[in-house]
Protein backbone atom coordinates (compact mmCIF):
# COMPACT_ATOMS: atom_id res chain seq x y z
CA UNK A 1 0.00 0.00 0.00
CA UNK A 2 1.34 3.42 -0.96
CA UNK A 3 2.14 5.80 1.87
CA UNK A 4 1.93 9.57 1.79
CA UNK A 5 3.06 12.43 3.96
CA UNK A 6 1.78 15.98 4.06
CA UNK A 7 3.83 18.41 1.98
CA UNK A 8 5.70 21.05 4.02
CA UNK A 9 3.79 24.30 4.39
CA UNK A 10 4.43 27.89 5.39
CA UNK A 11 3.68 28.33 9.12
CA UNK A 12 1.54 31.11 10.51
CA UNK A 13 1.57 31.70 14.27
CA UNK A 14 -1.74 32.44 15.97
CA UNK A 15 -3.15 32.49 19.50
CA UNK A 16 -6.06 30.27 20.49
CA UNK A 17 -8.20 29.44 23.52
CA UNK A 18 -11.06 26.97 23.83
CA UNK A 19 -14.63 27.69 24.93
CA UNK A 20 -15.83 24.61 26.77
CA UNK A 21 -18.43 23.90 29.45
CA UNK A 22 -19.10 27.60 29.97
CA UNK A 23 -15.48 28.54 30.48
CA UNK A 24 -12.59 29.90 28.39
CA UNK A 25 -9.51 27.71 28.80
CA UNK A 26 -7.32 30.71 29.57
CA UNK A 27 -8.30 34.36 30.01
CA UNK A 28 -5.41 35.89 28.10
CA UNK A 29 -4.69 39.59 27.63
CA UNK A 30 -6.30 39.63 24.20
CA UNK A 31 -9.39 37.87 25.56
CA UNK A 32 -9.68 40.47 28.33
CA UNK A 33 -9.35 43.28 25.79
CA UNK A 34 -12.00 41.69 23.57
CA UNK A 35 -14.36 41.29 26.55
CA UNK A 36 -13.86 44.94 27.49
CA UNK A 37 -14.82 45.94 23.96
CA UNK A 38 -18.10 44.06 24.22
CA UNK A 39 -19.67 47.00 26.08
CA UNK A 40 -18.95 49.36 23.19
CA UNK A 41 -21.09 49.80 20.08
CA UNK A 42 -19.75 48.87 16.63
CA UNK A 43 -16.63 47.37 18.18
CA UNK A 44 -15.02 44.87 15.83
CA UNK A 45 -13.07 42.25 17.76
CA UNK A 46 -15.38 42.36 20.78
CA UNK A 47 -16.61 39.13 22.37
CA UNK A 48 -19.54 38.58 24.70
CA UNK A 49 -21.16 35.57 26.33
CA UNK A 50 -24.76 35.03 25.26
CA UNK A 51 -26.39 32.10 27.06
CA UNK A 52 -24.05 29.13 26.47
CA UNK A 53 -22.31 30.63 23.44
CA UNK A 54 -19.67 33.26 22.72
CA UNK A 55 -20.63 35.99 20.23
CA UNK A 56 -17.76 37.57 18.30
CA UNK A 57 -18.15 40.92 16.56
CA UNK A 58 -16.29 40.84 13.22
CA UNK A 59 -16.26 42.95 10.05
CA UNK A 60 -18.49 40.23 8.54
CA UNK A 61 -21.02 40.46 11.36
CA UNK A 62 -21.57 38.37 14.49
CA UNK A 63 -19.91 34.93 14.53
CA UNK A 64 -20.87 32.40 17.19
CA UNK A 65 -18.63 29.97 19.07
CA UNK A 66 -20.52 27.04 20.59
CA UNK A 67 -19.35 24.61 23.27
CA UNK A 68 -16.02 23.01 22.31
CA UNK A 69 -15.11 25.61 19.68
CA UNK A 70 -11.77 27.41 19.69
CA UNK A 71 -11.37 31.19 19.52
CA UNK A 72 -8.51 31.77 17.10
CA UNK A 73 -6.74 35.12 16.94
CA UNK A 74 -4.78 35.90 13.76
CA UNK A 75 -3.67 39.52 13.62
CA UNK A 76 -6.62 41.64 14.76
CA UNK A 77 -9.21 39.03 13.80
CA UNK A 78 -10.85 36.60 16.22
CA UNK A 79 -12.81 33.76 14.65
CA UNK A 80 -14.45 30.59 16.00
CA UNK A 81 -13.34 27.17 14.78
CA UNK A 82 -14.88 23.76 15.58
CA UNK A 83 -12.64 21.50 17.66
CA UNK A 84 -12.23 18.86 14.94
CA UNK A 85 -11.17 21.45 12.34
CA UNK A 86 -8.83 23.12 14.80
CA UNK A 87 -7.02 19.88 15.61
CA UNK A 88 -6.69 19.03 11.92
CA UNK A 89 -5.14 22.42 11.08
CA UNK A 90 -3.04 23.29 14.13
CA UNK A 91 -0.32 21.84 16.25
CA UNK A 92 1.25 23.23 19.45
CA UNK A 93 4.22 25.50 18.92
CA UNK A 94 5.14 26.33 22.50
CA UNK A 95 3.38 24.69 25.42
CA UNK A 96 4.37 27.50 27.78
CA UNK A 97 2.86 30.32 25.73
CA UNK A 98 0.22 28.08 24.11
CA UNK A 99 1.06 29.50 20.70
CA UNK A 100 -0.23 27.51 17.76
CA UNK A 101 1.17 26.98 14.27
CA UNK A 102 -1.23 27.04 11.34
CA UNK A 103 0.24 25.68 8.14
CA UNK A 104 -1.02 27.81 5.26
CA UNK A 105 -1.13 26.62 1.67
CA UNK A 106 -3.09 27.31 -1.51
CA UNK A 107 -6.34 25.43 -2.08
CA UNK A 108 -7.69 26.67 -5.40
CA UNK A 109 -8.23 29.56 -7.77
CA UNK A 110 -10.62 32.28 -6.62
CA UNK A 111 -12.07 35.55 -7.90
CA UNK A 112 -13.24 38.41 -5.70
CA UNK A 113 -16.23 40.48 -6.83
CA UNK A 114 -16.99 43.60 -4.82
CA UNK A 115 -20.68 44.45 -4.99
CA UNK A 116 -20.36 46.64 -1.88
CA UNK A 117 -22.42 44.28 0.28
CA UNK A 118 -21.66 42.01 3.23
CA UNK A 119 -22.21 38.32 2.56
CA UNK A 120 -22.20 35.29 4.84
CA UNK A 121 -19.49 32.61 4.80
CA UNK A 122 -16.83 34.61 2.99
CA UNK A 123 -13.05 34.41 3.57
CA UNK A 124 -12.09 35.93 6.91
CA UNK A 125 -10.30 38.91 5.32
CA UNK A 126 -13.19 39.92 3.01
CA UNK A 127 -15.46 42.61 4.46
CA UNK A 128 -17.41 43.47 1.31
CA UNK A 129 -18.20 41.47 -1.81
CA UNK A 130 -18.07 37.74 -2.44
CA UNK A 131 -15.51 35.17 -3.59
CA UNK A 132 -16.11 32.54 -6.26
CA UNK A 133 -13.79 29.52 -6.27
CA UNK A 134 -12.89 27.00 -8.94
CA UNK A 135 -10.16 24.72 -10.25
CA UNK A 136 -9.01 27.45 -12.63
CA UNK A 137 -9.96 31.10 -12.95
CA UNK A 138 -12.07 30.55 -16.05
CA UNK A 139 -14.21 28.20 -13.92
CA UNK A 140 -14.70 31.06 -11.43
CA UNK A 141 -15.69 33.43 -14.25
CA UNK A 142 -18.19 30.89 -15.63
CA UNK A 143 -19.77 30.41 -12.20
CA UNK A 144 -20.00 34.18 -11.69
CA UNK A 145 -21.80 34.52 -15.03
CA UNK A 146 -24.32 31.91 -13.90
CA UNK A 147 -24.85 33.74 -10.60
CA UNK A 148 -25.54 37.19 -12.04
CA UNK A 149 -26.85 36.09 -15.44
CA UNK A 150 -25.31 36.40 -18.88
CA UNK A 151 -25.34 38.54 -20.96
CA UNK A 152 -24.58 40.86 -18.07
CA UNK A 153 -27.11 43.46 -17.01
CA UNK A 154 -25.84 46.95 -16.20
CA UNK A 155 -25.48 45.93 -12.55
CA UNK A 156 -23.84 42.62 -13.45
CA UNK A 157 -21.30 44.42 -15.62
CA UNK A 158 -20.46 46.86 -12.82
CA UNK A 159 -19.82 43.97 -10.46
CA UNK A 160 -17.80 42.11 -13.10
CA UNK A 161 -15.59 45.18 -13.53
CA UNK A 162 -14.47 44.82 -9.89
CA UNK A 163 -13.10 41.33 -10.50
CA UNK A 164 -9.81 40.56 -8.77
CA UNK A 165 -8.21 37.23 -9.51
CA UNK A 166 -6.43 35.42 -6.72
CA UNK A 167 -6.53 32.23 -4.66
CA UNK A 168 -8.12 30.76 -1.53
CA UNK A 169 -5.92 29.32 1.22
CA UNK A 170 -6.63 26.62 3.77
CA UNK A 171 -6.80 29.35 6.44
CA UNK A 172 -9.86 30.76 4.67
CA UNK A 173 -8.07 33.81 3.30
CA UNK A 174 -8.42 35.29 -0.17
CA UNK A 175 -4.97 36.30 -1.43
CA UNK A 176 -3.76 38.08 -4.55
CA UNK A 177 -1.78 36.28 -7.24
CA UNK A 178 1.55 37.65 -5.93
CA UNK A 179 0.87 36.79 -2.29
CA UNK A 180 -0.37 33.38 -3.41
CA UNK A 181 2.87 32.72 -5.29
CA UNK A 182 4.90 33.42 -2.13
CA UNK A 183 2.73 31.08 -0.07
CA UNK A 184 2.84 28.35 -2.72
CA UNK A 185 6.62 28.63 -3.08
CA UNK A 186 7.18 28.39 0.68
CA UNK A 187 4.79 25.43 0.79
CA UNK A 188 6.64 23.61 -2.02
CA UNK A 189 3.52 23.67 -4.21
CA UNK A 190 5.05 25.17 -7.35
CA UNK A 191 5.21 22.73 -10.27
CA UNK A 192 6.16 22.95 -13.94
CA UNK A 193 8.47 25.56 -15.52
CA UNK A 194 8.40 27.89 -12.49
CA UNK A 195 9.42 25.23 -9.97
CA UNK A 196 12.37 26.46 -7.93
CA UNK A 197 11.80 30.14 -8.68
CA UNK A 198 10.94 32.23 -5.61
CA UNK A 199 9.37 35.06 -7.61
CA UNK A 200 7.11 35.47 -10.62
CA UNK A 201 6.25 38.86 -12.10
CA UNK A 202 2.59 37.93 -12.72
CA UNK A 203 2.14 35.99 -9.50
CA UNK A 204 0.63 32.53 -9.16
CA UNK A 205 -1.38 30.78 -11.83
CA UNK A 206 -3.35 27.60 -11.29
CA UNK A 207 -1.05 25.93 -13.84
CA UNK A 208 1.77 26.44 -11.34
CA UNK A 209 -0.09 24.12 -8.95
CA UNK A 210 -1.70 21.40 -11.07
Amino acid sequence: MAKFKQRPTAPITVDAVQWKDGKISEVTTWIKEAMDKSMMEDSSGAIMRVSNDIHINTPRGILIAVNGDWLVKAGDLITPMPDVNFKNCFEPLDLETEKIVLKEYILCAANLYNDGKKHEHQPININRGFVVCGRRHHNCISTFAQIVGFPYSELGQRIQNTEEQGFLTNTNRFVTRKEAYKIAFESDQIKGPNQGYSENSIGLTSEDLY
